[in-house]
């Protein structure tokens, strides 16, 4: 017995060794790799040593160690019950493990990929339980278990987190000045973008940079040293090349901005994807547990994108154009004190750029004590979401018609890059207006005209089809290494051009050059206004491997990327709406159809998103649906890229075409101007554009059926076909379970039926603050439904629908009403469980 009891703890015992040793190479050492080629992730959330030893704790052990005891607990019904268990968890590794080996092959699709690694699961399972050597195989790859963290530890630049050496930076002493000191660095913006056909910074569409330029050196001729930001923004701070692999912290950067006027400045600082600032001279860094939840959320969004292939990913945000905070606005916090405080104290990197920014302008006081106020800003940094005027048209997310976000190359549909131009150019619109409040708070408190006031970019972005955004081998290098660069310097009334050969390297020295500090260190950079120092004759920019890339002065191609944008979109002063009036039939804009006339159906229909949005648009709102996105329906093989417009109201505001997206399915997008919009209803249209023989535009319809709106009285419901309907209490019987906002995301739930009739309602229609918000089907299986009325018809009597919170007008003071509609030509109001009939405010 003894014998048989110790056999069974040894096999216990191997078998858990397995498990781990299959955790290790199928889960933690991916995340490794990831971690060690890519340290700047874990600078992104201000990741301290003890956070990453938690973090290899968690992944090697812990993780791990809960399938053991899952193992374990599954024993105690029995050893054939252990022994499946083992199995299944053997199994679901080894298919994880052989997904990240055949995901590399193009030819095969994801669902393939996944079928083909469970059928070799399936085959090592077996494998594992027949051959002896196979599992004493696992037995002998047991030391990857503690070499994998080790190699992370000792072998990778996540080294010099874990093990950073205490204060290798120096805090300068004192200087003296006592002049603030403002500095802001844009994200993702190019000259190019800002200039006019006076190659002047467009007074139009960019008022308050150009406002700033008339007291201020600009630069026009700035171009950054680094393609990617976690390389640009260190070479701003320090004024020299990153031209090595450097982690971009203050113990690898010590010399920089913040450390050369730490000494007698306060320093007030956001940084994104850097720490360069001190934790002594800054104090809004997150605590241990905000840190580590960040980490830990944005790993549970990566891991899926290490281990499974892109084409079944869709529905995660990307991961490849920001080092954190991929969920967006989506935070978990264990207490409502604890949310409130962070919101307070800390300035999160990628939450809401927008409430950042300004949080950062209300920053700035006229204090006695010099002071450093910097921000990096990510902006017009992708997603491009914003108007000029600061209303929004998009939920924030990464999704870009044309664009491989992934490989960042732009398709060969000259259409699609150019309407990711055109976005781009609306968010520079708006980063204009955040500058403008800036200046106004400035001058608000007095101290704008005694101001060192530096305002730049990272570096450029480029709009070219078949070629990549911020590449300089792949790219359009004019727009990518052009940066704006405006320095006003203390009292500057007059505002100068500068042609000088200008480098982001120059941007410290010229800082200092102004303060009148010595430099404490060599730097690669020089003062842009010592005039006296010889003009370089060459501009250098290194890429994300090092390898430098040397372009002579005057930059070639400059000519030719900004008359191209001045031919397409034209400038504030020649063609003022030419941000939406460009591209084929462009012509078209402005036109009523019924100039034109639908003369008959086009071979296919079309399918709008969110179409519901229309139905009830608010001037006041902060979001407008102007991103009208949609799909093509039809059953021919071969559409190709026919010429659509968008029709609003009866009047045409945008034209583009059909395209095919990544999983080859035929869809369109349009950017509308948020002014084609008015209040309430607004009629939609996408028509297909034709030529007659005779070289005219005819229109074809693409409609099949059209969105039904509904108004409300006090005993009717009325269609926007004009049918009346008349609300009969209590006729359908149902309940609102729950309204809810959480994540940024407002939950409906609950469910309605004849019960009698065992009929499900035609429609289920959400009124808010009385206006119609939302029509849809019964799309919810309720088990206690059929449970409790004992009729399994009404199985499919739920509803739940969800939507993003920017869409309400004010949601705050909702007012939810939730009616049923019957097929036979009646409503009901749904009741509440809920006690109130407005949204109700998760905890999250």
């Amino acid at each position: 017995m003894k014998d048989s009891l110790h056999m069974r703890h040894s096999s216990f015992l191997i078998n858990a060794l397995h498990v781990f040793v299959l955790f290790s190479f199928a889960i933690a050492q991916p995340i490794y790799d990831l971690l060690s080629r890519h340290a700047e992730f874990l600078v992104a959330h201000q990741a301290k040593p003890i956070d990453v030893i938690i973090l290899i704790i968690f992944l090697s052990f812990a993780v791990p160690f809960f399938f053991v005891a899952l193992e374990a607990i599954a024993g105690l019904a029995g050893m054939k019950v252990r022994k499946g268990m083992h199995g299944l968890i053997i199994l679901i590794l080894i298919t994880v493990f052989a997904i990240q080996g055949l995901k590399h092959i193009n030819q095969l699709s994801g669902v393939v990929v996944v079928l083909i690694a469970a059928i070799l699961g399936i085959v090592a399972i077996f494998s594992y339980f027949r051959f002896q050597a196979v599992r004493f195989f696992l037995t002998v790859l047991s030391p990857s278990i503690l070499i994998f963290p080790l190699l992370l530890l000792f072998n990778s630049p996540v080294n010099k987190i874990v093990f950073e050496k205490n204060k290798q930076y120096k805090i300068n002493s004192p200087v003296n000045s006592d002049t603030p000191v403002i500095m802001v660095v844009f994200d993702e913006f190019s000259t190019i973008s800002l200039m006019d056909e006076k190659y002047q910074i467009d007074p139009i569409r960019y008022p308050h940079f150009a406002e700033l330029a008339k007291q201020s050196y600009w630069f026009r001729n700035n171009t950054t040293v680094a393609e990617m930001t976690d390389s640009a923004v260190p070479a701003i701070l320090t004024g020299s090349y990153v031209d090595h692999y450097l982690i971009p912290t203050v113990n690898e950067h010590p010399c920089n901005i913040f450390t050369l006027l730490g000494g007698s400045y306060e320093i007030k600082a956001i940084e994104s994807m850097t720490l360069l600032c001190p934790d002594e001279l800054c104090k809004n860094k997150m605590n241990s547990i905000q840190r580590i939840r960040s980490l830990g959320v944005d790993l549970l969004v990566v891991s899926p994108h290490i281990i499974f292939p892109s084409d079944l990913l869709s529905w995660l945000p990307p991961v490849t154009q920001t080092w954190g905070d991929f969920l967006g606005d989506a935070k978990i916090f264990a207490t409502k004190k604890e949310y409130e405080g962070y919101v307070e104290k800390t300035k999160p990197k990628h939450k809401d750029r927008v409430r950042i920014f300004r949080e950062f302008v209300n920053s700035i006081s006229a204090t006695d004590k010099p002071t450093l106020y910097f921000i990096h800003s990510i902006l017009p940094h992708v997603p491009w979401d914003y108007f000029p005027s600061g209303r929004q048209y998009a939920e924030s997310g990464f999704h870009v018609p044309g664009l491989d976000i992934k490989m960042e190359r732009w398709s060969n549909n000259e259409a699609l890059v150019l309407q990711g131009y055109q976005r781009h150019l609306l968010q520079a619109g708006f980063t204009d207006k955040l500058l403008g409040e800036l200046i106004t708070h400035l001058k608000e408190i007095g101290i704008f005209d005694r101001s060192l006031i530096v305002v730049t970019a990272d570096h450029g972005v480029s709009f070219w089809p078949n070629k990549q955004r911020r590449n300089i081998k792949n790219g359009y290098p004019p727009d990518i290494l052009l940066a704006p660069l405006l320095i006003k310097v203390p009292y500057q009334k007059e505002g100068v051009i500068s042609d000088r050969n200008v480098q982001s390297i120059d941007i410290l020295p010229t800082i200092a050059d102004v303060l009148d500090i010595q430099m404490p260190c060599k730097v690669d950079g020089r003062s842009a206004l010592d005039e006296s120092l010889p003009e370089s004759t060459e501009k250098i920019i290194y890429n994300p491997f090092y390898e430098k890339f040397v372009f002579d002065v005057p930059l070639k191609g400059v000519d030719l990327s900004l008359q191209r944008k001045l031919a397409i979109f034209g400038s504030g002063t020649t063609r003022p709406d030419g941000i939406y009036k460009y591209g084929k039939y462009c012509e078209l804009i402005g036109r009523n159809v019924n100039e034109i006339g639908i003369i008959g159906d086009a071979p296919f229909k079309v399918k709008i998103d969110d179409e519901f949005l229309f139905a009830n648009v608010s001037k006041k709102a902060k979001f407008v649906p102007a991103f009208i996105t949609g799909q093509i329906v039809s059953e021919m093989r071969k559409i190709g890229r026919l010429p659509l417009v968008i029709a609003i109201n009866n009047r045409i505001v945008a034209v583009s075409e059909i395209y095919e997206d990544e999983k080859q399915k035929r869809k369109f997008s349009f950017i509308v101007p948020e002014t084609a919009f008015i209040e309430g209803n607004n009629e939609v249209e996408v028509l297909m554009i034709q030529k007659n023989k005779g070289g005219e535009i005819q229109l074809l319809n693409t409609r099949q059926k059209k969105l039904v709106a509904y108004s409300l009285s006090s005993n009717t419901l009325t269609s926007s076909k004009g049918t009346s309907l008349k609300i009969v209490p209590n006729a359908i019987q149902g309940a609102i379970d729950n309204v809810e906002l959480k994540n940024d995301e407002v939950i409906f739930y609950g469910w309605a039926a004849e019960v009698k009739q065992a009929q499900l309602p035609d429609e289920i229609v959400i009124f808010v603050n009385g206006k119609f918000f939302y029509s849809g089907k019964c799309n919810a299986n309720r088990p206690d439904v059929v449970d409790y009325f004992h009729n399994q018809a009404l199985m499919k009597s739920g509803f739940f629908y969800v939507f993003s919170s920017m869409i309400f007008d004010n949601i705050d003071n909702a007012d939810v009403r939730i009616f049923a509609i019957s097929k036979k030509g009646f409503a009901s109001e749904l009741a509440s469980s809920l006690g109130y009939k407005g949204i109700k405010k998760s905890a999250n």
